[in-house]
């Protein structure tokens, strides 16, 4: 009978209380039984309450080690539905691994993570013994018996099990000894996945693997009788887990998060830092099942196998600082997890073997690219970085050096290529994010395969050239007069009618709004009313502005009609707002960003307007029909700076 003490101890949360419990398997069991599993989970003997743990989250079970049936080995069994933790590495939703002491067992990404410790004690099926370290135990069968240990007994008792394996000299495995009173000091880290490897390890506690550090396990030469059977050879195997932490980022908890990396403290001569950013899905890595959106998160494979990992190695070791932009509509959209998406993307770095930013946006906010909130974030965080680490930067120097930065991204504007089966670019994005950055812009192909550059197209809309192309003050026939009249606006959601009715308010016009009122219905009210007013009046001076889209003219003849009866004098001059349909959306997303109080708009506000939308002429009973310019105003150079950036999705 073999007996596993085990011991699960909380590394990173006050939520976690330290398990203990044992596994007992008889030394001819082939299968698991009740006394060989122990579920970890939302329980009584876990202590655990939270409800992102499942009652049946994870089992520590004995299973029957490779080298023969009769030897057991302590292993995790994920039961679960969400991918667990095991050495840093993801364990998928069925999937078992092998367990060493010292490993690290987490059930959440960042949380109820414990350390495993455990001995093994064996005997007879009536009585069980533990092996403690060096000490030397009695036989309990008969006091007449030698005086031997008990660990040199259970190697004998395995001898005679496994008669195959020659334990003394070493002819199994040729990174595991025997360990006697004579040599018990002398030996070496190693993975125990089995009971015969614990029978040959030292008798002291096995040194768990530093969780946080790069380690590397040597394997010895075998002989040829030893090779597999395959005619594999084995050979020097690097294992690399992250030291970094995830965060969340924006003023709720939805709006993203990132990854932070061990960051720099020097600058080298102070010539500015560089970053080599990327996007994810289809830049780094793409679906292993060929379909266009991964099916869960383990369906993915690096897009170019060894050239993206050799290439961004070649990064790290030419200085310049790893991050990855990615927007995931999907987890926003309930059609995945954080943890699940935070797992994945540690186990792609772990593939590739570097440390670096890893910045997420799931929410369509200042952090979304083309957007900069997650590279002025990464910015900030270098510098605080720096700033702890007493190295300030000198005044003339910056903190990044924006040439030698670079970003690389498969949504490039690119139109269908036939001889390569490439299909078009379904955006822009990374590209704009690039240009918004100020930083040179590559596609996966260019980058990792050494292609040209091909053909792609820009969006109409550049929020840059029409800032500086934009006039600075309205023309006169767009400005308020001191004389009766009625002015009716005419312009998408977006177009700058508020803005411009803002104006005329100043100078004594009564305003009309629907954003106020709420309805049409009101507004034909509030206008009748003031009509009334103003006719009751011998000698009145009325100025009225009606701040609405009135894309068609049914909707305009509402109000012109009732006021061609009221007062037949007063002339009814139409203000249109020139802005196109892209200009405007740019501004609703800037008055969304800048905003903290804005009540963003559907696109289907945009899309009536355009349907409905009918040319005003002066045959509707308007005097005069005057196109508005667009005319820039901002309150801060911050202001302009977000405004001038591509800020929509295209």
């Amino acid at each position: 009978m073999v007996e596993f003490s085990v011991t699960l101890t909380p590394q990173n949360s006050l939520k976690c209380k330290t398990i203990d419990f044992k596994l007992v398997v008889k030394s001819n069991e082939t299968v698991s039984n009740p006394s060989s599993e122990f579920v970890i989970g939302r329980n009584r003997e876990c202590e655990i309450k939270d409800t992102r743990i499942s009652r049946q989250h994870a089992k520590i079970e004995l299973r029957p080690s490779n080298s023969s049936a009769n030897c057991h080995g302590l292993h995790f069994v994920n039961v679960g539905r969400h991918p667990c933790l095991v050495r840093d590495e993801a364990v998928k939703p069925n999937q078992a691994v092998s367990l060493c002491p010292g490993d690290k067992i987490g059930l959440l990404p960042d949380e109820f993570i414990y350390e495993i410790h455990f001995t093994v004690n064996f005997g007879t099926e009536e009585e069980v013994q533990t092996v403690k370290p060096e000490t030397k135990l009695q036989s309990p069968v008969s006091s007449s018996k030698n005086s031997l240990s008990l660990k040199s007994e259970a190697a004998t008792e395995f001898k005679a099990k496994e008669a195959s394996m020659k334990i003394n000299n070493m002819t199994t495995s040729p990174t595991v000894q025997v360990h006697t009173s004579e040599n018990c000091g002398k030996f070496r880290k190693r993975d125990c996945t089995s009971l015969n490897d614990y029978f040959k390890s030292s008798p002291t506690k096995i040194r768990s693997n530093d969780y946080a550090k790069k380690t590397k396990v040597s394997l010895e030469n075998e002989s040829e009788s030893n090779k597999p059977s395959d005619g594999r050879v084995k050979t020097s195997v690097t294992k690399f887990a992250l030291s970094g932490s995830w965060h969340s980022i924006g003023t709720r908890t939805q709006c993203g998060f990132y990854y932070k990396p061990a960051l720099p403290t020097t600058l080298s001569s102070f010539t500015g830092l560089k970053i080599a950013g990327f996007d994810l899905d289809g830049t780094l890595i793409t679906t292993k099942s060929g379909k266009k959106f991964p099916v869960n998160d383990d369906d993915w494979r690096l897009l170019f196998n060894e050239k993206i990992k050799n290439k961004l190695q070649q990064l790290v070791s030419g200085g310049f600082i790893i991050a990855i932009f990615t927007n995931q509509n999907g987890i926003q959209s309930g059609k995945g997890t954080i943890e699940g998406f935070k797992l994945k993307c540690t186990s792609i770095m772990t593939l590739l073997q570097i440390e670096g930013f890893i910045f997420v946006s799931t929410m369509k906010d200042i952090y979304r690219k083309p957007r900069l909130g997650c590279w002025d974030h990464m910015v900030s965080l270098i510098a605080e970085s720096l700033a702890d680490a007493g190295k300030g930067l000198p005044s003339d120097c910056e903190l990044l050096d924006l040439k030698s930065c670079l970003f690389v991204g498969d949504a490039a504007g690119r139109p269908a290529n036939a001889k390569s089966g490439r299909s078009k670019d379904f955006k822009c994005t990374d590209r704009l994010f690039a240009i918004n950055a100020g930083i040179p812009f590559f596609t996966p192909e260019e980058f990792f395969m050494s292609q040209k550059e091909e053909k792609f197209i820009m969006p109409e809309f550049n929020p840059n050239k029409v800032v500086e192309s934009a006039s600075s003050v309205l023309p006169e026939n767009c400005l308020p007069i001191k004389t009766s009249e009625i002015v009716m606006l005419v312009g998408y959601p977006g177009s700058g009618k508020s803005t411009l009715s803002k104006i005329f308010e100043s100078h004594n016009y009564n305003i009309v709004s629907r954003d106020k009122l709420g309805s049409i219905e009101k507004c034909q009210q509030l206008f009748q009313s003031y009509l009334n007013k103003n006719s009751s009046n011998d000698n009145p001076t009325m100025r009225i502005l009606i701040d609405n889209t009135n894309p068609d003219k049914a909707s305009r003849a509402k109000f012109i009609s009732v006021a061609a009866a009221k007062l037949k004098n007063i002339p009814v001059r139409c203000l249109v707002l020139d802005s196109t349909e892209e200009h405007c959306l740019h501004n609703e997303m800037y008055r969304i960003l800048a905003k903290t109080d804005h009540k963003p708009l559907p696109y289907l506000a945009y899309v009536r307007y355009k349907k409905s939308y009918e040319k005003p002429t002066t045959e509707e009973g308007f005097s005069e029909v005057v196109h508005v310019p667009f005319v820039p105003n901002f309150d801060s150079e911050e202001s302009k700076k977000l405004y001038c950036m591509y800020l929509l999705e295209r």
